[in-house]
């Protein structure tokens, strides 16, 4: 839906606006180089505007987005939906296999 919807790149292209709403310091399991920050930002219509989506990434330094190389979306607000992703707490998780 994020990526269908190209809100990152309609940032880019200056059709929608990003605030940062947390920045920080990735914790060192992150693997990411020195400099990188840990950021979460709105993706708005305007600046003041209400949020369409919440989307997480590590820029490194030079604006690089990290990890694959794009933006990690949270949640989305569409057509009076709000969609997310709801992890259970309760459920095994399984090492990955080498």
């Amino acid at each position: 839906m994020f990526n269908d919807g190209r809100y990152w790149e309609r940032v880019q292209s200056g059709e929608l606006f990003y605030v940062t709403i947390h920045e920080g310091t990735p914790t060192p399991d992150k693997n990411q180089p020195p400099g990188t920050k840990t950021i979460m930002v709105a993706i708005r219509e305007t600046l003041n505007g209400p949020d369409l989506a919440h989307a997480h990434g590590f820029i490194q330094p030079g604006w690089v987005i990290g990890a694959k190389g794009r933006l990690d979306p949270k949640r989305i607000w569409k057509d009076g939906k709000l969609y997310r992703i709801v992890y259970d707490k309760n459920r095994p998780v399984t090492p990955p296999q080498f």
